[in-house]
């Protein structure tokens, strides 16, 4: 019997930090990638959790920025309607490249680079331009869901 860590001999065991002891990692016995039995698999899996969000939005945006026909039409709602789209979709780029990196300026450089690309891309896009105005909304849109990652560690959480 196990107990706060010290086994029947006396000598020390190996616990995890919940004090709990530890259970070695189960080893072979077959079955589906996504059972738990091969480790690898669970990292994989991790990875593509983590990682393939931010990816699969990168996507979207370079594709949205491949197409032509991307007019938003005139009067207020054409020119609100662009600001507010790359506010949103930077913003929570940034969120999910946060959330796969784990730090906070790293995952607001590597969103920012991917708007420079975005913008280099448009660039090369018939009846398209690269614009700095668009860059800087990018920003804005890292800026605010920086501001509010902050906001919510900040607030003070009642028992």
């Amino acid at each position: 019997m196990i107990s706060r860590g010290l086994a029947k001999s006396g000598s020390r065991a190996r616990t995890t930090t919940a004090g709990r002891p530890h259970q070695a990692p189960r080893t072979g016995g077959g079955g589906s990638a996504f059972s738990g039995a091969d480790p690898a698999a669970r990292h994989d899996g991790a990875m593509i959790s983590r990682f393939g969000p931010p990816l699969a939005l990168t996507a979207v945006i370079s594709a949205l920025s491949s197409r032509q026909d991307l007019d938003p039409g005139d009067g207020a709602l054409g020119a609100v309607l662009p600001v507010v789209a790359h506010l949103v979709e930077y913003g929570l780029l940034f969120l999910l490249w946060r959330r796969a990196l784990g730090v906070a300026p790293f995952a607001a450089v590597v969103t920012l680079l991917s708007g420079v690309g975005d913008e280099i891309h448009q660039s090369f896009v018939p009846g398209r331009d690269a614009s700095g105005l668009d860059l800087a909304v990018d920003a804005a849109g890292i800026a605010a869901a920086a501001a509010l990652l902050r906001f919510r560690a900040s607030r003070v959480r009642w028992p």
